[in-house]
């Protein structure tokens, strides 16, 4: 049998953790939310109480496998919507196919406060 971590914050050294539960297609994974800072990869469907465990977090990072609907990932449009519901300050995607497209030029098409990832990328929290 599974043992299921409790989504209760737990610590590693001064920084409190706060997992959360995103679905991957049907299946139950984790998201993690570090003080400002949230991890979320292999998501497709979070409920609006699990949302609620992460608004106010200034820093997102979040699936965004493609432009196309994908059964068990955000699409970078969905990938967008669940950013403007949480109102992060900047938000990065994530966990990318290379149907995403070029990095430059996709980056062009999102908004302002929503950066594509890539390889070696340092984020300051």
């Amino acid at each position: 049998k599974f043992n299921r971590v409790e989504d209760s914050v737990f610590k590693i050294g001064d920084i409190e953790i706060l997992p959360f539960e995103v679905l991957h297609a049907n299946m139950p994974v984790k998201g993690y939310r570090f003080g400002s800072f949230t991890y979320i990869t292999d998501a497709k469907t979070i409920t609006a109480k699990e949302r609620d465990k992460i608004r106010g977090t200034k820093t997102l990072v979040v699936n965004g496998l493609r432009p196309e609907e994908h059964y068990s990932h955000f699409s970078i449009e969905q990938a967008i919507e669940f950013a403007n519901d949480i109102k992060p300050e900047t938000t990065y995607l994530i966990h990318m196919s290379h149907q995403f497209g070029l990095h430059e030029k996709t980056s062009k098409l999102l908004p302002p406060n929503v950066l594509a990832s890539y390889d070696g990328l340092k984020i300051e929290v």
